[in-house]
């Protein structure tokens, strides 16, 4: 056993990693976060054992929050993860448990499945237990909404429907002189093509003498395209999409992929 092993075997609470090498630092950090994903999943089945005792009161969500100092939005997110992993998602606890998955990870399985009844949840974190480990949250997030759309296509179709309905425009006021302005909600493939046509705007306007960085570019030519200019030198946009023969000519229901997106469901 070589040195940065020996360290390594001992707590890890005990290691100065001072002493260790690059190789031996990146070992010791990716064993803490093993550590943390198990301890919390003893954190999220002492929150779902917690929601039992009160029989799913809302108010677990505000004493969740105050015992652990979160706000009231993060103490409903881990409740409803809690409760979902104890009951429909036993195979991504259970890769918590192994450090394969971390709590934040388990969050957007949750999430993702939340609008699943519980046999097809089941289902779902059967086909991800293989396909979640080294994945970030990110690529877990796409994995289970597809996992999901696969599972209850009928129902991911409705879901996307419902979401669309709800799209919104909204304006936060900052503080020093700016404001922040968003379309939430909105249909992903116009959102997509929008943010394709001001970036290329953007990176036209990003010459030898242009002292402004891409994002500020970006900004810039939003703003002035909602207030009626032309924001750069072209008009056309485009968005790519990726989906089977069989798909495309309605033969069934496999999500279709938007580049830069991840999955959307065939209807769209």
């Amino acid at each position: 056993m070589d040195t940065n092993t020996a360290l390594l075997a001992s707590p890890k609470e005990n290691i100065d990693p001072r002493t260790l090498d690059d190789e031996a630092c990146v070992a010791l950090a990716q064993a803490a976060s093993a550590d943390i994903a198990r301890l919390e999943a003893v954190r999220f089945r002492a929150i779902a054992q917690l929601s039992r005792h009160r029989d799913g009161a809302s108010s677990v969500v505000q004493e969740v929050a105050f015992a652990l100092s979160v706000v009231d939005g993060h103490a409903g997110a881990l409740v409803s993860t809690a409760e979902a992993l104890t009951t429909r998602l036993p195979r991504t606890l259970s890769l918590m448990d192994l450090g394969l998955v971390s709590g934040a990870g388990a969050a957007k399985v949750a999430a993702a499945t939340t609008w699943l009844s519980d046999d097809n949840a089941r289902a779902v974190d059967a086909l991800l237990e293989d396909r979640l480990e080294g994945r970030n949250t990110e690529q877990i997030r796409k994995a289970a909404s597809h996992a999901a759309g696969i599972v209850d296509k009928e129902g991911a179709a409705r879901r996307t429907e419902h979401h669309r309905a709800g799209r919104r425009l909204t304006l936060r006021q900052g503080e020093a002189g700016v404001a922040s302005i968003e379309v939430e909600d909105g249909p992903v493939e116009k959102v997509a093509a929008a943010f394709v046509r001001i970036d290329r705007e953007a990176r036209a306007l990003k010459t030898g003498g242009e002292t402004r960085t891409l994002d500020q570019l970006r900004a810039d030519v939003a703003l002035d395209l909602l207030l009626g200019g032309q924001g750069g030198r072209t008009e056309r946009s485009e968005v790519f999409l990726y989906m089977d023969l069989a798909t495309y000519l309605g033969l069934n229901e496999d999500p279709a992929e938007l580049a830069g997106h991840g999955h959307i469901p065939a209807s769209l």
